[in-house]
């Protein structure tokens, strides 16, 4: 059994992510994205004959311990004024029904993968999703995998106990801080701890403090 410590990095910019956050928190909901949206041109494009394969695919997407913190929470995190969920799961849990044991680290390469015309097409379309272009590879990023018949799919529970803790960003504004702490005890999580990023004095790097 191994346990992975997972990362979420969430915005609060708008009323709809913050809407998407608390059902994440209270709700405890998990959305699998459609791979179409994601933010890099290659990603889940590479073979233009793999598209339609991944249509059916939900996609999770965490990061794992190790992540540029700085980046990811410039990137996904309204520049430092959202929130990292951190999740512990071990791999022969599930979330909801999807195990993941399922998902699978990207791997991150300089060049394009090479599909032979033989080679299994289910194969390649797995391959696909969790292949990256190596300057991607500061995000450490852990893909769970889910076939999704229709939108009302996308959704998974997960259970009490699998969200571990919530980091705060640097310029995260009082009010949402208290909002969080509100969503956690709606959620009824359990033993969930709080922590504060602030700017490091000795380099470039984030230091966490108990909040």
């Amino acid at each position: 059994m191994k346990r992975r410590i997972l990362y979420k990095f969430c915005s609060l910019e708008t009323k709809n992510r913050r809407k998407h956050v608390r059902r994440m928190i209270t709700k405890r909901e998990l959305y699998f994205s459609d791979p179409s949206t994601f933010n890099d041109p290659y990603d889940c494009n590479i073979g233009l004959h793999l598209r339609r394969l991944l249509r059916p695919f939900g996609v999770l997407c965490f990061s794992t311990e190790g992540c540029d913190m700085i980046l990811m929470f410039s990137y996904y995190g309204n520049r430092h004024r959202g929130v990292c969920l951190q999740f512990g799961i071990d791999e022969d849990d599930t979330v909801g029904d999807v195990a993941p044991l399922f998902g699978r680290e990207v791997q991150y390469q300089d060049d394009l993968p090479v599909f032979k015309v033989h080679n299994d097409i289910d194969l390649q379309a797995y391959m696909t999703l969790i292949t990256k272009y190596k300057k991607w590879q500061h995000e450490k990023e852990y893909r769970v995998l889910m076939h999704v018949e229709a939108e009302c799919d996308r959704i998974r529970t997960y259970t009490v106990g699998q969200l571990r803790g919530v980091i705060f960003g640097v310029h995260m504004t009082p009010e949402d801080q208290v909002r969080l702490k509100c969503w956690i005890r709606k959620g009824h999580h359990k033993n969930v701890f709080f922590k504060k990023a602030q700017l490091s004095k000795n380099g470039f790097a984030l230091e966490f403090v108990d909040f």
